[in-house]
């Protein structure tokens, strides 16, 4: 009966059609955590004067523009390790990155970007050219090109995107993965009706794939229809129908991704779910919010019915600090035993996500969990990464080694270790003054005369030997060198 239950559960929190599961990024509604932390815990954990751009890192003082102009990426194997790519970026005289060239060993790979006037990306260009035995570059020939449309009342959201290749004729060819939205709006520019296009063959025209209608009650919406296209058919079919919604503020802007419920200025507190595909089961959703604007919980409830059990689906997200550190949780509960209430012993399934940032806005740290069942119930560790950042002076990274996480199952019990896997060696430059971001000054008697800790702050050092008086820890000395002093 669990995995029947589960595999019903799923569908039935499927937001939307499975077309929109790609655009959305997530399979199913129990992975909502991701969804959150990749459009909230960003805005929290970059402080202060730290940016990054879509394209490239930045990182801006008052009179500087502080790129990312290289990036050098090497492998772990056989002990050693391999660099296998250099990363090169461009700017313009404002600082935006024109252009990311990706150099391997056979061939090269580049990226250029044109934007908006309001800074906005509007296309991205894809070349690549070979390179022979002698390492000479060949002539960089187009492979893909991607344009970006966005929408008149809401500035940064995408309403159209094309995607196009050459066609072997010169020309380019419009191909799969290409949309747009038609969007209808009432006289206060809320949003009633947004119908989402889409390009499912590269020889064929758009056709229409989803459609979301909104009925609104005093200015916020109440009622939310989504409809899928039957092509065969040529007809719009009911496919999730949410009704008595209410909010704790609403912006009517949202397109029709049923995850927008709960980010930005959208904040659900509850819905019931008529589905209309699985017999009209009703599903309650609940949801609190932190006072950080980032914190929620969701709960949805799922009523017992004459086949099966009642079902309980919890998500959770927590920010733990200034740098945008998070904990995410999805539960799901089966309520075998028929008694109205939930316990741990009735833990269907589980999924924990963790990640942890510095005060630089970078991460040190993930996990990722699951709970699996069976005859040695246990949540167990099956992704993760350690992320050891070494920083300049200036604050900028001067490496970055990540080790992966080695799920590994003994004497019934799952179990790991976390193995060198990938080395980043960034330059980072000052494109105005063309001050290098590493501050490698010349030492002195062979020893640097100044010691910075890992968030680049500098150390009070006594006279005498550079490290007497230092108190034990891991430092950046003068020359860009990681020190461990005991």
């Amino acid at each position: 009966m669990r995995a029947t239950t589960l595999l019903l559960v799923t569908m039935l929190l499927a937001p939307l059609g499975a077309g929109a599961q790609q655009r959305s990024g997530l399979a199913t509604m129990p992975r909502l955590t991701q969804a959150h932390h990749g459009q909230a815990a960003a805005a929290s954990r970059h402080k202060d004067a730290m940016a990054r751009y879509k394209i490239g890192e930045t990182k801006a003082y008052e009179y500087a523009l502080w790129r990312l102009v290289t990036e050098t990426i090497a492998d772990y194997e056989g002990g050693d390790w391999s660099d296998y790519a250099v990363y090169a970026y461009t700017y313009d005289n404002v600082g935006t990155c024109t252009s990311k060239t990706i150099q391997m060993a056979k061939f090269h790979e580049r990226h250029t970007y044109t934007y908006y006037p309001n800074g906005l990306l509007k296309s991205e260009l894809w070349e690549q050219a070979n390179v022979d035995a002698k390492g000479n570059v060949g002539t960089f020939v187009p492979v893909e090109r991607d344009e970006y449309a966005y929408d008149d009342y809401v500035y940064d959201r995408v309403v159209k995107f094309v995607r196009s290749e050459p066609d072997g004729n010169g020309q380019w060819q419009e191909v799969a993965g290409s949309y747009y939205h038609v969007i209808d709006r009432d006289a206060k520019g809320n949003i009633v009706q947004s119908v989402y296009m889409q390009k499912q063959a590269n020889d064929e025209d758009y056709v229409p794939a989803e459609k979301v209608v909104y009925t609104y009650a005093e200015g916020v919406p109440v009622d939310y229809m989504l409809y899928s296209y039957d092509k065969g058919a040529q007809e719009w079919e009911e496919y999730q129908h949410f009704y008595d919604l209410r909010w704790e503020r609403n912006d009517g802007q949202m397109f029709y991704d049923f995850q927008s419920f709960f980010f930005d200025n959208n904040k659900l507190l509850s819905a019931t779910l008529d589905n209309r595909i699985h017999g009209d089961v009703d599903f309650y959703y609940n949801c609190t919010y932190g006072d950080n604007g980032y914190d929620f919980s969701l709960v949805i409830d799922v009523p017992a019915t004459d086949i099966y059990e009642a079902m309980q689906y919890v998500s959770s997200y927590t920010i733990l600090d200034d740098n945008g550190s998070y904990s995410g949780d999805d539960y799901t509960y089966d309520d075998m035993d028929y008694d109205g209430t939930f316990t741990e012993d009735e833990l269907l399934e589980q999924y924990r996500s963790i990640g942890v940032y510095d005060e630089y806005g970078y991460e040190v740290h993930n996990e990722d969990w699951q709970y699996a069942y069976g005859e040695d119930d246990e949540l167990w560790q099956y992704a993760g990464q350690d992320i050891d950042n070494v920083y300049s002076a200036y604050g900028y990274r001067m490496l970055t080694t990540i080790y992966d996480f080695q799920p590994e199952y003994h004497d019934g019990h799952w179990t790991g270790s976390y193995e060198p896997s990938m080395r980043i060696t960034p330059h980072v430059i000052d494109i105005v003054s063309g001050t290098d971001g590493l501050r490698r000054p010349q030492l002195t008697d062979g020893r640097a005369t100044r010691y910075y800790d890992l968030s680049g702050r500098q150390i009070a050092a006594p006279a005498g030997p550079a490290t007497r008086g230092v108190p034990a820890g891991v430092y950046i000395s003068e020359g860009g060198r990681k020190v461990l002093m005991r």
